[in-house]
């Protein structure tokens, strides 16, 4: 019988013979090789039972799992619906931004036209300036001349110069110039009508009503003047107040919704701005048919025109220039669009290979679906024949019931057997909770011995200060002793230069009296004596006292010698125990380690799921806003589209106004080519957009293989954490035993050092006795025995100070094992909590190998599936995407070759219209030409006639010889002058009004051909003149040419 895994592990305990489990893992069927006899020895009732349990348990998690993965197929169909929707949402939101930019687009070049129209009227108004600065150059030399001619007379004279002054010209003044100037005038006529009725009635009445035709063709002039210039200032205030409200809009509105909905009064606006553009022009072509009955001089007329025609060719070749290099430009663009083209075919094909090896994976996954369906077939098979087993089992379960008892009791043996092996078990783990239990308490006891050991370190460091303090009064105190014994020699030496004098003084008074010093030399001797019995007996003490301390010193130095050994005993246990605490924090460190990588790996994968989140998040809401974004974009195109035909309606109506139209044919010109120039902008920027979104949807699935890779290497990391478990718990019994050795080594250095901590103290006392029995001998002994003492203390000072240093040593070395100590009681808490918390983690992560097991093969089921979902999604969103950039690729096309179309119909459309309106502006202005030549021609004829009536008034009054003969002829000088002041000032104001025509019909013609007009009108009426009139026509104009040649 084979052995089948476990699914239920306490059953498996109870019934160990009969190995009867169904395993639904992922290997492979339910195995049940089971021959018919053993069947009916080993099978119960109680089996069959819990096989129907089983097999229930089984049917209901293959029904959860056709549930679940119902409902993820549900969701998988809702997120591709979502996902269909999101992107007709952004082909909508695409085709709304290009509509605003068109909007954009138009309202930049109406904003062209407007700063186009203000360097118009500031040209005008330089040109203006250039005009009356020569007129007043021209009026102060008619001036000069008036002055001259009028020398010889008495009366008053008007100068021209008061009236202009030396300002600078300004637009605004120069009606109030005019003004005066009539005012002049009027004076003068008025004294000129005096002057000349002096001389005859006839004569003053013809002149001054000439002047007075003439004062009324000025004011004429004066107030077309007033009325152009009332309007121009009309237009330049409209122009600015629309500039300033263009310019408020576009730094007030930071959305495209203000944008849109103002435009609807920009464009009002324009069109009122347009109208009274329309109406001045009217008004100005008026007043030019008005002024120019007073031009005289075609030819410099056409001289002019000519040098203009000049400037406007090389305008034009300027301008060809500049399309050229804009050609080029395009033509680089179109190279750059080709090779951006390229590199996203290129693109194209790598996607398509990778959509190609995504394919063949899922083909692979869908015949591993296939297997394990194909198993799933087998293993309801193998249920099926379950199912009839059981009932064969039922039927012979009867005929076996007297087996099954036999078995029952011999089963009952074997349980009782495993209670004594459980409760055997159970006294070993409780033996070792109280070892454990044990250690810690030796551990604690083992802290508590090592603060006690601190504090008698300090004390000893104490102490160890205090005899070095007493060391160095010690030193202090032999130096003293040492001035004391030079000084004692010295009196020792002067005492016996003195015992010598005294022994000669004793000799002569021997000699000098020997009788009469018996008595005192008796006294001497007896003295003498004394003395030297004292000094015996302190000699006897000194030499025991001497023996005593060569006694002790012997003694101090075997003391001295085991002290050594057994310090160098002490430092290398104390290295011993270093190293072994270095190997447990390694090996603590790399346990560290590992734990903490594992817990780095969680929280980044936590990381990473709050990130995807957070993107999921921010990806609805920018669905969201595009959506709304495309509602209000739609009502911005209605009402676009309302205002746009608006617009055109209104141009129709303009181009049946406007005969020089050419000016709006440009501008329309120049923004298609504009509009052509952001399309591809735009083009460049969604091929932009394509390009990150699909690096987007790229670093999305790099991310989701990496989060699978981070899966698998955590699963990794638990299973080599759970084998190196084992491993930690066989270190730590290993470490626990080095501190236990480490806690012995401990006691006994403590041990050593409260007795050399007593043998010091002795030793302290001893230096103290000696100290003392030093002081009494010094007193006491002669210079031999001091000098032998000086030398004995001599010696013991360096051999106490070799004992002070060795005991240093011995003192830094046991700060050192302090030190050392203090390390391990850090290591050894740690290591206690790192046990506490390997133990809390056992408890809580322990688990049995059948429940490992089958936790496994639900772990695989379920990842397995997860893989095949999230392979299909992955799958189906690959080729969404290519639909999708297919869709893109196909409405691409279709809108290039429906903007080209549109294009050349409209660039067609355009040159036709160009056409025409070329034609009708050269005929328009033909005619007016020639209506004007008519109108100067007949001007011409009126002035030659009252030429020939004044010629012959003249003769009249010359044949009569009247009174006033010298007021006439200074008369007669005045009215030859005036006549051609009067006609100096028309034509100044005339030539200023030309040059602004020609100006204006010089930027019309820019583009148009250059016909050279011809006056028609001169021939017909000099051919009509007599000889007389028509040389005072030519002497007339020889005199305006050289007086005013511009």
């Amino acid at each position: 019988m084979k052995d089948i895994p476990d699914v239920v592990p306490q059953s498996a305990t109870m019934y160990e013979p009969l190995a009867v489990e169904v395993y639904t893992g992922p290997g492979g069927p339910i195995a049940l090789d089971m021959s018919h006899a053993d069947w009916r020895r080993e099978i119960d009732s109680t089996n069959v039972m819990r096989l129907q349990q089983q097999l229930r348990d089984t049917q209901q998690k293959l029904e959860k799992e056709r549930s679940t993965r119902m409902c993820q197929e549900n969701k998988r169909k809702s997120v591709d619906k979502e996902r269909e929707e999101l992107i007709q949402k952004l082909e909508d939101v695409s085709k709304a931004k290009s509509q605003l930019e068109q909007q954009k687009i138009d309202m930049e070049a109406s904003i062209r036209n407007l700063q186009y129209q203000l360097n118009e009227e500031s040209e005008k108004c330089k040109n203006l300036e250039v005009l009356y600065n020569k007129t007043r150059e021209q009026l102060s030399r008619k001036d000069d001349q008036f002055t001259l001619s009028t020398q010889q007379g008495s009366d008053p004279v008007f100068t021209f110069t008061s009236l202009l002054g030396t300002k600078p010209f300004t637009y605004g003044k120069f009606t109030k110039d005019l003004k005066w100037l009539l005012k002049q005038l009027s004076l003068w006529t008025g004294y000129t009508s005096h002057s000349f009725r002096r001389g005859g009635p006839s004569f003053g009445s013809r002149l001054g009503f000439l002047l007075e035709e003439e004062k009324d063709d000025l004011e004429r002039q004066l107030t077309h003047e007033k009325s152009a210039r009332l309007l121009q200032e009309q237009i330049n205030e409209e122009q600015v107040k629309y500039q300033q409200s263009m310019c408020k809009d576009i730094k007030e509105t930071d959305s495209e919704v203000t944008v849109i909905s103002r435009m609807g009064t920009i464009v009002e606006t324009k069109n009122q701005a347009m109208e009274s553009i329309e109406k001045a022009n009217l008004e100005l072509n008026a007043t030019k048919l008005e002024l120019e009955r007073l031009r005289s001089r075609s030819k410099d007329d056409h001289d002019m025109m000519a040098t203009e025609n000049d400037e406007i060719r090389k305008k034009i070749d300027d301008l060809k220039a500049t399309m050229k290099i804009n050609e080029e430009a395009l033509a680089e663009a179109s190279m750059k669009y080709n090779m951006e083209l390229t590199g996203l075919s290129t693109e194209n094909t790598k996607l398509k290979a990778n959509l190609e090896s995504e394919r063949t994976t899922r083909e692979k996954l869908e015949s591993e679906v296939e297997s394990l369906r194909h198993r799933l077939e087998t293993t309801s098979a193998e249920l099926s024949k379950a199912q009839d087993a059981r009932n064969e089992l039922e039927r012979h379960g009867f005929s076996q019931q007297e087996d099954m008892n036999h078995q029952m009791e011999r089963r009952d043996q074997e349980l009782t057997r495993l209670q004594e092996n459980n409760q055997n078990l159970l006294q070993r783990v409780s033996e070792l909770d109280n070892k454990s239990n044990k250690l810690e308490n030796e551990l604690h006891i083992a802290n508590a011995t090592l603060i006690e050991r601190t504090n008698q370190l300090s004390t000893i460091q104490r102490e160890l200060d205090q005899r070095c303090i007493n060391q160095e009064t010690l030193e202090k105190e032999l130096q003293k002793t040492k001035v004391e014994n030079v000084r004692l020699q010295a009196k020792v030496a002067n005492f016996q230069q003195e015992v010598v004098s005294l022994r000669q003084q004793l000799d002569d008074a021997r000699v000098q009296a020997v009788g009469v010093g018996r008595e005192e030399g008796d006294r001497f001797t007896m003295m003498l004596t004394t003395l030297r019995e004292d000094h015996d007996k302190q000699r006897t003490v000194l030499e025991e006292r001497n023996l005593a301390l060569s006694e002790q010193l012997s003694h101090v130095k075997d003391e001295l010698h085991s002290t050594t050994c057994q310090r160098a005993m002490l430092e290398l246990q104390v290295h011993q125990l270093q190293d072994q605490v270095a190997n447990v924090s390694r090996e603590k460190g790399l346990t560290q380690a590992s734990v903490d990588l594992a817990t780095k790996a969680k929280e980044q994968n936590e990381l990473e799921c709050s990130r995807l989140k957070v993107e999921i998040e921010k990806l609805q809401a920018k669905l969201n806003a595009s959506n709304e974004k495309h509602i209000e974009y739609q009502m911005k195109i209605s009402k676009l589209t309302a205002k746009l035909e608006k617009a055109e309606n209104h141009q129709t109506e303009t181009y049946q106004h406007i005969i020089p139209g050419h000016g709006t044919t440009y501008r329309a010109k120049s923004g298609l080519e504009d509009y052509l120039q952001k399309l591809e902008i735009e083009k460049t920027n969604l091929e932009v957009q394509l390009k990150r979104e699909t690096h987007k949807v790229e670093m999305l699935q790099q991310e989701l293989n990496d989060s699978h890779k981070i899966r698998n290497s955590l699963e990794a990391m638990v299973n080599h954490l759970q084998d190196g478990k084992s491993s930690d718990d066989e270190k730590h019994v290993v470490t626990e035993k080095k501190s236990q050795r480490a806690v012995d080594v401990k006691k006994t250095a403590g041990l050593k050092l409260s007795a050399e901590q007593e043998r010091i103290a002795e030793l302290q006392k001893e230096v103290t006795l000696l100290k003392t029995h030093l002081k009494a001998a010094k007193k006491r002994l002669k210079l031999e025995e001091v000098n032998r003492k000086a030398q004995a203390e001599a010696s013991l000072r360096e051999q106490l100070e070799g004992k002070t240093r060795h005991l240093e040593a011995e003192l830094s070395a046991v700060r050192s094992m302090e030190k050392s100590y203090s390390k391990l009681d850090k290591a050894k808490r740690k290591l206690e909590e790192d046990l506490s918390l390997y133990r809390s983690h056992v408890d809580n992560s322990f688990t049995e190998q059948s429940d490992l097991e089958r936790l496994k093969a639900e772990l695989e089921a379920k990842a397995r599936l997860e893989l095949n979902r999230k392979l299909e999604e992955v799958n189906i969103y690959l080729e969404e995407q290519a639909r999708a950039r297919d869709k893109l690729d196909r409405m691409r096309d279709i809108n290039e070759a429906e903007m080209k179309k549109e294009f050349e119909r409209s660039r067609n459309e355009l040159l036709k219209e160009l056409g025409t309106d070329d034609t009708q502006r050269f005929r328009s202005l033909y005619k007016t030409e020639l209506q004007a030549r008519e109108q100067l021609a007949k001007r011409l004829e009126k002035a030659l006639k009252i030429q020939e009536r004044a010629e012959t008034l003249i003769d009249r009054q010359h044949k009569s010889g009247s009174i006033y003969g010298p007021v006439l002829e200074n008369g007669w000088t005045s009215t030859v002058t005036k006549p051609t002041v009067s006609h100096g000032v028309n034509d100044t104001l005339s030539t200023k009004i030309q040059q602004e025509l020609d100006k204006s019909i010089a930027k019309h013609l820019e583009k148009g051909p250059h016909i050279d007009i011809m006056p028609p009108a001169r021939s017909l009426h000099e051919s009509q003149l007599s000889p007389s009139a028509y040389k005072s026509s030519s002497d007339y104009l020889s005199v305006l040419k050289k007086n005013y040649y511009l």
